[in-house]
């Protein structure tokens, strides 16, 4: 199983078995596995039976399976076992490379589950690795990559506008300007002939 650009978060397994509980986002109990330039959030497993609940985003199950995870974040998911099996538990061969598994990420808004990275994400920002990343796009079908370097997780980073401010709500001449005022998280340079589609109420848009 291939998965990349894929954001799997508020995941909740709740197990009752005298045998163990794998994986809060993915259980893996065959195969190989390949995770590329993804995030883990939140995610968590426990048992209510004999057994133990292992691996709060990934659990793999048996010890022929092969897990690779790259360029991705796992942050912030719980198991029952806890320690170092709350984001990832592996029985089999787990590769792992420019990965952040800690609760280090600056995310836009993590509260309102906005995985996006935001502007202090330095330690995602041109992390990855290109060699593991194909040419493509982001999960919000953003290319990749925003610099030379690829970024860590299932988002690249770009400057996210925060407000619009707009005229007022009233009647306009074709002589009079219409200014619109973009805020973004941080400070960014505008070349060209910026844009903003208005849509009028008597139909069109100008």
């Amino acid at each position: 199983v291939n998965i990349r650009d894929s954001l799997f978060y508020d995941n909740t397994v709740t197990a009752n078995t005298s045998s163990n509980g794998w994986g809060g986002a993915i259980w893996q109990s065959n195969g190989s596995l390949s995770i590329i330039n993804s995030t883990f959030a939140n995610n968590s497993i426990t048992n209510a039976g004999t057994g133990v609940a292992v691996g709060g985003a990934i659990g793999a199950q048996n010890t022929g399976l092969t897990t690779i995870i790259r360029n991705s974040i796992l942050t912030n998911n719980t198991s029952e076992s806890g320690n170092t099996d709350n984001n990832l538990y592996s029985a089999g061969t787990t590769t792992l490379s420019n990965n952040i598994i800690d609760n280090s990420v600056s995310f836009y808004n993590q509260p309102g589950r906005d995985y996006r990275l935001s502007v202090n994400a330095t330690n995602a920002k041109d992390a990855g690795s290109n060699s593991y990343t194909p040419a493509g796009n982001d999960l919000a079908q953003q290319t990749r990559t925003e610099n030379s370097t690829v970024d860590i997780g299932a988002y690249e980073r770009r400057p996210i506008v925060t407000s619009v401010s707009a005229p007022t709500n009233s009647t306009y001449t074709p002589s009079q300007n219409l200014d619109f005022t973009v805020h973004y998280d941080e400070v960014v340079t505008v070349s060209g002939n910026p844009y903003i589609p208005v849509t009028l109420d008597t139909g069109g848009v100008v």
